[in-house]
């Protein structure tokens, strides 16, 4: 088993990275650290790593004793997200350099790389889409509401994650006729008057696939 066999390969989280923990622990003894992790299946994890050198049979080893401490991070990484979020209300002068900046805090918690906000108004009974970045899609245009994710979940108030597995057989394409999403996840925005707007990723890598745990998070922000 190698390094680069249970790492996600991306600095500093990589062979190099782990080789310098190693020179760190040889040098400076035992050391304690966080790193990201990867099972086989892909999934990526936060872990903690307390390792020190030991002589084995008269063989200098490295002892590493490891702990998960993923679903700690996580809270971390979601409190640190929704602070930021707020701070980004009070700072933006439009929704679409708010919903930007929202669109890059995601970044760092989920692959939300194609991201899109949603506004019904129930006055005109219409759907607009005052933000949307996706690479393989075009801006959607306004409608009423449909029988669309999108107004699903406004309608239901409730997140919806939405895989490739689930559509099989259904006729889910672009509008520029390329294959629809490999994960869809959305999310209602709740107000005091109910819900009026929803958020929601778009997810095209078979690599980094979207999970109940992703849906979980995207609700709480």
């Amino acid at each position: 088993l190698k390094i680069k066999d249970i790492s996600p390969g991306k600095p500093p989280y990589n062979q190099r990275g782990a080789l310098k923990w190693i020179r760190r622990v040889r040098e400076q003894g035992p050391q304690g650290f966080e790193w990201q992790a990867r099972e086989k299946a892909g999934r990526v994890f936060w872990v903690e790593v307390s390792a020190r050198i030991v002589e084995i049979n008269g063989r200098e080893c490295l002892l590493a004793a490891v702990r998960d401490i993923h679903e700690r991070k996580r809270v971390e990484q979601i409190q640190v997200a929704v602070y930021r979020i707020f701070q980004s209300a009070q700072v933006s002068q439009t929704l679409f350099e708010l919903f930007s900046l929202v669109h890059d805090i995601l970044g760092h918690l989920l692959p939300a790389k194609n991201f899109l906000v949603a506004i019904y108004n129930p006055v005109a009974d219409l759907v607009t889409y005052p933000y949307h970045y996706d690479m393989h899609d075009t801006w959607p245009s306004v409608h009423t509401p449909d029988n669309g994710l999108v107004t699903q979940v406004i309608h239901s108030g409730q997140p919806l994650l939405v895989t490739r597995e689930m559509t099989e057989g259904m006729e889910l394409i672009h509008s520029n006729g390329q294959k629809a999403f490999v994960d869809w996840l959305g999310a209602p925005l709740k107000t005091t008057r109910g819900v009026l707007s929803m958020v929601a990723i778009k997810n095209y890598d078979l690599e980094k696939r979207l999970n109940e745990q992703d849906k979980e998070t995207f609700a709480l922000i």
